[in-house]
């Protein structure tokens, strides 16, 4: 999401522009819908690696 007042790149969901600090418009922000499932393997394979 671009900021209205700077056009810095923002993550959907702030409150305020990381680059200008204005506030992001209630409209133009909705909240974060990402969700991350691992598996077991996974986090295992991520913490092998880094251990290596």
């Amino acid at each position: 999401m671009r900021c209205p007042t700077c056009g810095g790149e923002n993550i959907d969901g702030t409150t305020e522009c990381v680059s200008c600090g204005q506030p992001c418009p209630v409209s133009q922000c909705p909240p974060p819908t990402v969700q991350i499932k691992l598996s077991g393997a996974a986090v295992a394979s991520a913490v092998l690696a880094a251990l290596a």
